[in-house]
């Protein structure tokens, strides 16, 4: 008896472990890939990753901009972490460490949205 309930509980703990990585991991995910792409110079395509309201509020040239000047002061991406991800509904809050090269470690927490059907970071807010 004793064993029978507790491989209920383990299959139970299984099903939302599965879950929650199903559920957390797409804008984690989102969030380092337009993270590597930023770091790596790809401006336009992390524009094209950046949720619908970073397009309207910035042109790719401005948005370009705002990182060319962010690396100038703080130095370029040494390194990056994406640590946590809290997703209600369609919005997610993800937090990480960017690592830069003259200023050192600095977190950030950015919303990420779904917008249909793919999560997009909203890098700058």
């Amino acid at each position: 008896m004793l064993l029978g309930v507790l491989g209920v509980v383990v299959v139970g703990l299984v099903v939302v472990a599965v879950l929650v990585v199903r559920t957390v991991k797409p804008p984690i995910d989102a969030t380092n890939a337009m993270l590597r792409d930023v770091r790596d110079g790809r401006y336009a395509e992390a524009y094209e990753q950046a949720c619908s309201r970073n397009q309207e509020d910035y042109t790719l040239e401005e948005f370009t901009e705002v990182f060319e000047t962010t690396f100038a002061d703080k130095g370029p991406i040494r390194s990056f972490d994406v640590y946590s991800g809290d997703v209600d509904g369609n919005r997610a809050v993800v937090e990480f460490t960017i690592d830069f090269g003259i200023t050192g470690e600095e977190d950030f927490g950015i919303d990420v949205l779904e917008e249909d059907g793919d999560w997009r970071p909203c890098l700058l807010e």
